[in-house]
């Protein structure tokens, strides 16, 4: 009997129904920004990077001159923005975490960013500069 190869890639199951594609044509908007499955590109990382801080920017903007005119509008404001927040937050937390995979790293090197300075550095590097692996990994297909 022969031992398989060692070059072969890993056998993938087939997807549930409740998983999403992972092609890149296929991906849409929703699975970039809510799933923590799959792989991303990089320009996949930075056009929705680009979009989260928009998503931010814009609202910021129109919602901040706002906040000074009575006690009523800041605290509808602050809850807008509060939830704006949240809701950026887990969006950019699913698109990093994607981009570690992408690299066949767990999604817990999110982490990293907490060491300060270093952690940035490494973050920008890795996800937003090096090309992630070649070929299928444990997280899904190439996604380039």
């Amino acid at each position: 009997m022969e031992s398989p190869s060692p070059y072969t890639p890993p056998a993938t199951a087939e997807p549930s129904a409740l998983e999403f594609p992972q092609s890149p044509v296929s991906q849409n908007l929703k699975h970039i920004l809510f799933s923590f499955r799959g792989r991303i590109s990089r320009r996949t990382f930075w056009l929705a990077t680009l979009a989260v801080f928009l998503a931010f920017l814009i609202p910021a903007a129109l919602i901040g001159p706002f906040m000074n005119l009575n006690q009523t509008t800041e605290i509808i404001g602050g809850i807008l923005l509060f939830v704006l927040i949240i809701f950026l937050m887990w969006a950019g937390l699913a698109i990093r975490v994607k981009r570690w995979h992408d690299h066949g790293k767990s999604g817990w090197w999110v982490l990293v960013d907490a060491i300060p300075y270093l952690g940035g550095l490494v973050t920008f590097v890795v996800l937003g500069c090096l090309r992630g692996t070649v070929g299928p990994n444990a997280y899904g297909d190439d996604s380039t």
